[in-house]
């Protein structure tokens, strides 16, 4: 939601007026849409997007859906149903017959079949802005692959409806290309990008508030979450029969703590003086297994791990670090490595100027990090590797050595405002008054 919240402090700049229709609780896991009613003059319109059907419907629907061959039949008509009740909960609160276009963020999927709804009923372009295609998204299951064939076959008909569609790395619109048949100029690619207003100001505070450091602060922002492997003996045998397939098997703990705090305590045992000092600091949402990991490690060094955090308390976060720790979910198709994904902190990691240890698999993201100075990218499980850059970066910093890395020059392009500008170029949806609206989920 962060991405749409992005292009909509902007748009409005370049001509756009937009209202925001968006969940009134989280869903799916996904994060809210920031809580104001208005952003920066921006309407937002906050409806339920959850299923409201009766219990016995939700039991009978919960049955069809273990139902092999009809999984996916029963997933896409609850799609449409989720999609025409909230646009009738939304038509109750507001009246959107000023609407021009509507440009529909994904996943989840439903904001997209709401999008495709919406643009349908006001005879009006749709525009998608797809983060990840919803049929191969980490960790989506299917009863059978004729299950994630029919969705998918559903997703590849709204795309292709759309007037265009914005992918967020040049892998990510190859696959576009490759596996929903979507035309090379009807697909652009927008990067997740930074705020430059909140990195400045982050900057001053940071500035402003300088006064030598007690600890030497490894800091990790973002989401993620740790998953203890589980052996499941039936799951095996539902595998063997070709049952609960995922066409993108994925590692969440790439993008957990579990291996930097490996790494952590591997250097703090060998530097006794390191081990005095070290603060690790997790920004982000925290669950029952992370804190439970958290405690195995809280007599080896200082842990900060506050959860989700405000964007302010977040940016002072990185702002103030002396050593940032980039992770990400390891994905693959098949056997082969699918790394498509470049994450928003990314950007952020790099106005910041701080040094960065990109512990990622290879691919799009680690082609990025490597263009600039002071990162150094490792394989995601490679705890001794991980240990040494920490030990390294620990040395330059009790030597008082400067490694802040001046990277603006080369970030000028993935600045936030400057990709809205391109969001507003591509829907063609600048308008000769300032009356347009675009209607973004």
């Amino acid at each position: 939601m962060f991405r749409a919240a992005s292009f909509a402090k902007y748009l409005p700049e370049f001509g756009i007026d937009v209202i925001v229709l968006t969940a009134a609780e989280p869903l799916d896991g996904l994060l809210h849409y920031p809580q104001q009613d208005t952003i920066n003059g921006t309407d937002v319109v906050r409806v339920p997007f959850n299923d409201s059907t009766a219990p016995w419907t939700r039991k009978f629907r919960s049955l069809a859906l273990r139902v092999p061959g009809l999984s996916g039949t029963t997933r896409n008509r609850q799609l449409f149903r989720r999609a025409k009740s909230i646009w009738s909960r939304a038509c109750a609160i507001r009246d959107f017959g000023d609407i021009d276009g509507v440009l529909a963020t994904s996943p989840p999927p439903v904001a997209l079949v709401l999008g495709s709804h919406i643009a349908r009923l006001l005879g009006v372009p749709l525009w998608c802005d797809l983060r990840d295609p919803w049929t191969y998204c980490p960790g989506t299951t299917y009863r059978t692959w004729f299950d994630f064939w029919t969705e998918r076959g559903v997703e590849r008909r709204l795309l292709n409806d759309a007037k265009g569609v914005i992918a967020n790395t040049e892998s990510a619109k190859r696959e576009l290309l490759a596996e929903f048949g979507l035309r090379s100029k009807n697909v652009e690619v927008i990067p997740n990008g930074f705020d430059e207003r909140s990195c400045q100001a982050s900057t001053q505070r940071a500035t402003e508030s300088s006064k030598p450091k007690q600890c030497f602060d490894v800091v990790y922002a973002g989401l993620g979450v740790y998953r203890p492997e589980i052996v499941s003996r039936r799951g095996h045998i539902r595998r063997r029969l070709g049952l609960d397939v995922s066409p993108i098997r994925a590692d969440y703990n790439t993008r957990s703590p579990f291996y930097i705090l490996s790494a952590l305590q591997k250097a703090s045992m060998h530097n006794p003086q390191l081990r005095d000092v070290l603060r690790f600091r997790w920004i982000g949402p925290l669950d029952a297994n992370t804190q439970q990991l958290f405690r195995r490690y809280e007599n080896c060094f200082e842990i900060d791990a506050p959860g989700g955090v405000s964007e302010h308390e977040s940016l002072e976060a990185i702002f103030t670090a002396d050593l940032l720790v980039l992770l990400q979910i390891e994905l693959f198709r098949g056997s082969r490595d699918y790394s498509i994904l470049i994450p928003a902190k990314s950007f952020t990691y790099l106005r910041s100027g701080k040094p960065i240890l990109v512990a990622v698999q290879p691919g799009e993201l680690t082609n990025l990090m490597s263009t600039f100075s002071g990162c150094t990218t490792v394989l995601p499980r490679d705890v001794n590797h991980m240990a040494e850059v920490v030990s390294a970066r620990f040395q330059e910093w009790t030597l008082g050595k400067n490694c802040w890395h001046d990277r603006r020059a080369a970030l000028a392009a993935y600045e936030r405002r400057h990709l809205a500008s391109r969001v507003a170029d591509f829907v063609q949806a600048r308008p000769q008054s300032s009356s347009g609206t675009v209607l973004s989920q």
